[in-house]
């Protein structure tokens, strides 16, 4: 072993992040973090009130809640909630195209004797095939699908529809394909506060279990105690090259690659990303860049300094804007620039926010109604190229219009822009 892979190995902060990431979860033991049929599997358990976990329906309500009307969840609320079931791969069939489609989850409940049908899929790759999207809403729709031999009108009972899309990130408005997009970090807000509504009575091993599973998705978002250590890795210098030199020769079959292949995975994106991110940490005009991964997806999220305010985002958070760098490294290499609108706090006019996005940055924005997160911006950056010039990425991010306003915008500007209270 080289001298400075000793070094970054022994050092304290390598040490505890090491430790952090290799706490004990079940869902990690099993290795079944990045499946998506076993996410379905535990969502439809939580969601059953008939199941095991002795939660009874509080999951199914607050998971309503956040997707039905407001009268209705009145109702709800109100316990006029009736005969809820919950199936796992719920087949259709349509068979004038010989094609069958499996929805990962299917909700059905009454209200006051009216019937709702909330039919989910759990999209775990941003990079997956959405023409099942497509298919699926058709065919029902339509009227052009059976299941179990049934017309689906029949099967339905003239119920009332949802379509909803639950992925890691929000998806481009393009891609959602009309069905409605929930985040798995709503999912783990709701989970939250099952764990401390229900903390007294809950059994000790089903709180174990629902807090090993927030802990799987929240690997999936910038959580602040992983950031804070990896970034104490990467800010000595020669710890950053003995880490990267280490990845780039990692061998499956070396003793020591296998024992830290979870901390080495971890820092793949900074491999992948290693010349842009030091291009925005070296400038003091971007603030807390962090990568997330999704198979083949590589994300870079990052923005500028000068718009870091917690005033107008929900939740306290940092930052209500935010720029994603969204690399695929598939056969078909892509690169992508996009700008979101994250959720601002309850009093403002959303909408009235985006146009003004739309005027002051030139920019065209296809949704506006959207309540939760908006693609603002979304632009090619390598088109055509194997690899990308990182350097000169960086430099071209920096030259485009919307950036280049967002970066010179003063404090008199950024509260015009945002500070619209609803009416």
């Amino acid at each position: 072993m080289d001298t400075g892979l000793k070094a970054l190995i022994t050092s304290a902060e390598f040490r505890k992040l090491n430790a952090y990431i290799n706490k004990f979860n079940i869902f990690k033991v099993l290795s079944l973090e990045n499946y998506e049929i076993r996410h379905s599997n535990f969502l439809a358990w939580l969601l059953d009130p008939k199941e095991s976990h002795g939660l009874g329906d509080i999951f199914l309500k607050l998971f309503l809640e956040e997707i039905v009307e407001e009268d209705r969840f009145k109702e709800i609320h109100l316990g006029n909630l009736s005969e809820p079931t919950v199936e796992r791969e719920f087949s259709i069939e349509n068979k004038k195209a010989k094609k069958k489609h499996l929805i990962d989850i299917m909700i059905e409940y009454q209200v006051r004797n009216k019937n709702y049908v909330i039919l989910i899929e759990n999209k775990r790759q941003c990079g997956e095939n959405n023409n099942q999207l497509d298919d699926t809403r058709d065919w029902i729709e339509n009227d052009e699908a059976t299941a179990n031999g049934q017309n689906i009108r029949e099967r339905f009972k003239d119920a009332e529809k949802s379509y909803l899309l639950l992925t890691p990130t929000p998806w481009d408005k393009d891609d959602t394909k009309g069905w409605e997009n929930l985040t798995y970090d709503k999912i783990n807000d709701l989970l939250d506060v099952i764990l401390k509504c229900r903390r007294d009575s809950m059994a000790p091993y089903i709180k174990h279990v629902i807090q090993d599973y927030k802990n799987i998705i929240e690997g999936e978002s910038p959580d602040d105690e992983i950031v804070k250590l990896k970034n104490a890795v990467l800010s000595n210098q020669k710890h950053r090259e003995s880490l990267i030199k280490w990845i780039r020769n990692k061998d499956p079959h070396n003793k020591l690659d296998k024992e830290y292949n979870s901390i080495l995975e971890m820092f793949n994106d900074e491999v992948i990303f290693d010349v842009f991110l030091k291009c925005l940490k070296n400038s003091s005009d971007w603030a807390k860049p962090w990568v997330t991964r999704e198979g083949d997806i590589y994300r870079c999220h990052f923005y500028p300094e000068n718009i870091a305010n917690k005033e107008f985002s929900q939740n306290g958070k940092q930052q209500f804007l935010y720029f994603t760098l969204e690399y695929c490294t598939a056969q078909k290499k892509s690169l992508k620039l996009l700008l979101y609108l994250y959720p601002l706090k309850e009093e403002t006019d959303r909408k009235a926010v985006i146009e003004n996005m739309e005027k002051v940055l030139q920019l065209k924005v296809k949704n506006h109604n959207s309540q939760k997160y908006t693609c603002l911006y979304k632009t090619e950056l390598n088109k055509g190229k194997e690899q990308p010039d990182w350097e000169n990425i960086f430099k071209k991010i920096e030259s485009l219009e919307p950036v280049k306003k967002l970066k010179t915008l003063n404090e008199d500007e950024k509260q015009s822009l945002f500070n619209h209270k609803k009416e």
